[in-house]
């Protein structure tokens, strides 16, 4: 990526201490910002999508600790928020319709 007062901007990767790769995509002032893609300590995928400020933010999936999707559909402020799948543990669709603040939230279905 590119620095500019000592802060990332661009396209960044962002590995852990062990080496791991922590962030993979977009960044504005060191912080991610943009499309990006946040991995788990052993490397797995946990969250792919829009982040605003360091917080998902916009349409995003996120990923249980076994690769599973366990969400899909969008987020503000780190939280479920809007549209959106929630999953079960073993892939299966567990709810659909909406949330507000990480909480079913209005019209929806479950399953």
């Amino acid at each position: 990526g590119q620095f500019r007062e000592g802060k990332a901007y661009g396209n960044v990767k962002v590995y852990r201490e062990s080496g791991c790769l922590s962030y993979d995509g977009q960044s504005r002032k060191g912080t991610p910002h943009g499309m990006g893609k946040v991995f788990f300590e052993g490397g797995k995928l946990r969250y792919q999508g829009q982040i605003r400020e360091g917080n998902r933010h916009g349409l995003g999936r996120e990923y249980g600790a076994n690769g599973q999707l366990i969400y899909a559909g969008h987020f503000k402020e780190g939280l479920e928020d809007g549209a959106g799948e929630a999953y079960w543990e073993h892939g299966m669709l567990k709810f659909k319709g909406q949330f507000k603040k990480g909480v079913l939230d209005g019209v929806g279905e479950a399953y």
